[in-house]
């Protein structure tokens, strides 16, 4: 069994292979795995490395070397908290005193023409009723 990355070039997905033998107009070419770690670790939901080399043990994964010291990109971002706003207890009741804006992205969303927008969307409302 054989489980590895491949990758979609050209229409036709292409896994990594190395030469192992070559002789006359037969080849015996030898399939391996890029990053097995990082590959169960993703496939498994981002479960910690002491569950992945249990399943090592165990029999249930083939084996490969687990590198402690790295880390995984989306569990470290996935930990980090964000800070609540400060509530703003006055809010301004100046001529263009109140703007909103927001970045949007309409990648998937067709137009009336049918074109597909291919860059951002910066969107600005800006309050321009003053408060009596």
């Amino acid at each position: 069994m054989y489980v590895g990355k491949g990758y979609l070039t050209e229409g036709l997905f292409k896994l990594n292979v190395v030469i192992v033998n070559s002789t006359g107009n037969r080849m015996i070419v030898s399939a391996y795995m890029v990053d097995s770690f990082n590959l169960w670790h993703a496939r498994l939901g981002h479960v910690n490395k002491r569950s992945i080399y249990r399943m090592v043990k165990l029999n249930l994964l083939p084996k490969f070397n687990i590198d402690l010291n790295k880390k995984c990109e989306i569990c470290t971002e996935s930990k980090f908290a964000r800070q609540p706003f400060k509530s703003v207890q006055e809010r301004s009741n100046e001529l263009l005193g109140l703007i909103y804006s927001d970045l949007c992205d309409f990648k998937s969303i067709p137009t009336r023409g049918e074109k597909i927008i291919t860059s951002p969307l910066l969107m600005i409302v800006v309050n321009i009723a003053k408060s009596i």
